[in-house]
């Protein structure tokens, strides 16, 4: 297994998937970390100041329409000044705002690791491997250990990035993470985020369609899905209350959480109907319970399919 993993490793840094995937990734933190300081800039508050003249004087528009208009923007202005001394809250909570709460780790994560897995199909690559019972259990427990590893490098490389990006346009953090809330960040980040690539590897091995596994990862892996059952469930809670706790059971709902950075992780929380945990405890239950039914599900059923 662990031979099949070093060829995997090899043959995955080689190739043209990895590089573009990596390289986009870099472009799209350095972009934000840019827009973010062009927004900061006096430059651009005084261009908003300037908007906001232009619309008291706009003739076509109605006073209540100025009024709210005004508003929107002064409110836009007022959030922009507290970013004009470009100081962000704290380190967590701009991975939260940069690459958790949009998506971007979820979406790059399983779109790569959905291509690559499909590919050792469409290639015949697999067919070149031992396939009996052995060589499928081998087979699909290395490629599961694989997408952890693989999550985890577009972990780091999203939080290495965005750090040295903000860093290089001179923003700084008005609270101190200590050592221990960054790695509970990471670690619980890189759990829920490998649960999600699982899930994916599961989806490629059945579908074996690239289309297909994109599809999932835009829809699901980027927590699109996730947010559209949370708010299912909130609205169905009018009727079935027990539903309003059911949706810190969802992989979407623990990313969401971490978004807001590591402040209250380890503060108790009822938001489990059984028990008081923490919020970090709910989200490694959460992570561990939907990586373990990816697990059962490729174990159980997906490795008994054929293989061409």
């Amino acid at each position: 297994m662990f031979n099949l993993l070093k060829s995997d490793l090899y043959r995955m840094v080689h190739t043209r998937l990895f590089w573009g995937f990596a390289i986009a990734v870099v472009a799209v933190l350095l972009a934000v970390a840019g827009v973010m300081a062009w927004v900061s800039s006096e430059g651009f508050i005084h261009l908003m100041e300037d908007s906001m003249a232009k619309v008291a004087n706009d003739p076509t528009l109605s006073v209540e329409e100025v009024q709210e208009a005004q508003a929107d923007m002064q409110e836009g202005i007022a959030e922009l000044g507290s970013l004009a001394a470009r100081q962000l809250e704290s380190l967590t909570s701009m991975w939260g705002n940069v690459f958790l709460g949009g998506g971007l780790l979820g979406l790059i994560g399983s779109m790569f690791i959905g291509i690559y897995l499909v590919r050792d199909f469409r290639s015949g690559f697999v067919k070149g491997l031992p396939m009996n019972r052995r060589g499928r259990r081998n087979y699909y427990l290395e490629k599961m250990l694989l997408v952890v590893l693989v999550q985890g490098f577009c972990l780091l490389l999203c939080a290495g990035c965005s750090t040295a990006f903000m860093a290089m346009f001179g923003f700084s953090y008005l609270e101190a993470n200590s050592a221990g809330d960054i790695l509970l960040v990471l670690a619980l980040t890189w759990l829920l985020y490998s649960a999600y690539g699982l899930l994916t590897a599961c989806v490629a091995w059945l579908v074996r369609n690239e289309g297909g596994v994109v599809a999932w990862a835009v829809v699901v892996s980027s927590g699109m899905a996730g947010a559209f059952i949370t708010q299912l469930m909130l609205l169905l809670a009018k009727a079935l209350p027990f539903l309003e706790k059911m949706t810190a059971w969802t992989l979407s709902f623990q990313v969401g959480s971490l978004a807001h950075g590591a402040q209250g992780l380890l503060a108790p929380s009822d938001a489990l109907p059984f028990a008081a945990v923490t919020p970090a405890g709910q989200a490694a239950l959460v992570g561990l319970l939907f990586a373990a039914v990816a697990v059962a599900f490729a174990m159980a059923v997906l490795r008994k399919r054929d293989v061409k």
